[in-house]
């Protein structure tokens, strides 16, 4: 199936919209109507190389603050394969990753009671 070659504009202003939308309720913490928002933005195709204009970063910042790190680590190391040179999508890598650390090494770090 072949899309219209004018509906590709309308698409990526519908994208754009969602995420902008999707950063304002990150902004007072409605971080399911993000997630709804990042997603719905995700699977709409937009352009030949598929950027997802930010969904990713706005999907793992969402993901994030559910405490699914590994979602959200997958999420911003998407959005920085898109935007290799952001600053902040590597230190929301970073910062995912610590998390992910973190949890894993309390997992396995025996409890005073435990002793």
């Amino acid at each position: 199936m072949q899309r219209s070659p004018t509906r590709e504009p309308e698409r990526t202003i519908f994208v754009d919209a969602l995420v902008a939308a999707g950063w304002q309720d990150v902004k007072i913490f409605r971080w399911q109507g993000a997630s709804q928002k990042a997603r719905e933005a995700l699977a709409q195709e937009v352009g030949p190389s598929k950027n997802s204009q930010g969904a990713h970063a706005l999907l793992g910042e969402a993901l994030f603050a559910f405490r699914d790190f590994r979602g959200a680590l997958d999420q911003f190391t998407a959005a920085l394969a898109e935007s290799p040179k952001d600053a902040r999508l590597k230190r929301r890598v970073i910062r995912a990753r610590r998390q992910l650390q973190d949890k894993s090494t309390a997992a396995v770090e025996p409890t005073a009671e435990q002793d």
